[in-house]
C-alpha cells in the first residue's frame, strides 16, 4: 500500500474514511464495513480485506463484486486449490490461485467477470506438473481463446475483452499424464483499455 502522505480523514457526508499513500488510496467504507484499497495512477485496480480473505478486482466501483463479497461464492477449497472438479471457481483481477488435475481427462474450472467497457486480459498458467492445457470461453460457452503448447512450458492466452462474464479451463487430455498431487498456478490480470482521446482541433487563424 506504500507509505502514507497525509492523515486519515472523512468523507464528506458519509462515515467513510480514506488516506492517500505513495502508491494509491486506501479507504474504509461504511456501507459495507470492508477496508479497501485502489491503486494509482488512475485508481482502476483494488483489493479489500474482507474479514477472512483478500479480493481484488478491476473496474470503478469502489466496492468489489458481488460474487466477490459473498463468502458463499469465494470458497476456501478454491483458495487452497481443493476444490471439487464440480465447482466452478472465482478468480479476479491481480489474483493467483493453485490447483491441481486429480483425474484422466480431468478439468479445473474457473469464472471471472469484466465490469469495464474493455479490458486487456491476461492468464497465465505456470508451475506445471505435467502436459496441461488454458482454454478461455465466454459466458455462452463460445471458445476465445486457447493455449496448448506440449510439456510443461507456461501457457497464456493474452485477449482483450469486453465487458462480461467468462471461464477459464484447465485441462488435460485423456492420453496425457496428470499429477494429482502437485498444484499448477493459475494467475489472472484484467486492466482496462482507456480509450484515446481525440486530438485538439488546430485553431483556426
Amino acid at each position: 500500500m506504500g507509505d502514507p502522505i497525509e492523515d486519515e480523514h472523512g468523507d464528506d457526508g458519509t462515515c467513510d474514511t480514506q488516506q492517500l499513500t505513495t502508491t494509491g488510496v486506501a479507504y474504509f467504507r461504511c456501507a459495507t464495513g470492508f477496508v479497501s484499497f485502489s491503486a494509482a495512477p488512475d485508481g482502476l485496480q483494488h483489493w479489500a480485506w474482507l474479514g477472512d480473505r483478500l479480493v481484488g478486482w478491476g473496474g470503478e466501483s469502489a466496492d468489489p463484486p458481488a460474487e466477490l463479497a459473498d463468502p458463499g461464492l469465494l470458497r476456501a477449497e478454491c483458495l487452497a486449490g481443493t476444490a471439487p472438479a464440480d465447482v466452478t471457481c472465482i478468480i479476479a483481477d491481480a489474483m493467483t490461485l493453485p490447483g491441481f488435475i486429480r483425474e484422466t481427462g480431468g478439468t479445473t474450472k474457473y469464472t471471472f467477470g469484466v465490469d469495464m467497457p474493455e479490458a486487456h486480459v491476461v492468464a497465465s498458467l505456470t508451475d506445471l506438473p505435467a502436459d496441461y492445457d488454458l482454454y478461455l470461453a465466454d459466458g455462452g460457452g463460445q471458445l476465445l481463446g486457447q493455449s496448448v503448447h506440449d510439456g510443461t512450458v507456461p501457457e497464456t492466452i493474452d485477449l482483450e475483452l469486453p465487458n462480461g462474464t467468462y471461464f477459464l479451463y484447465v485441462h488435460v487430455d485423456p492420453s496425457r499424464d496428470f499429477d494429482p498431487n502437485v498444484p499448477f498456478t493459475l494467475n489472472l490480470g484484467v486492466t482496462s483499455i482507456v480509450a484515446p482521446q481525440p486530438e485538439p482541433s488546430a485553431a483556426q487563424p
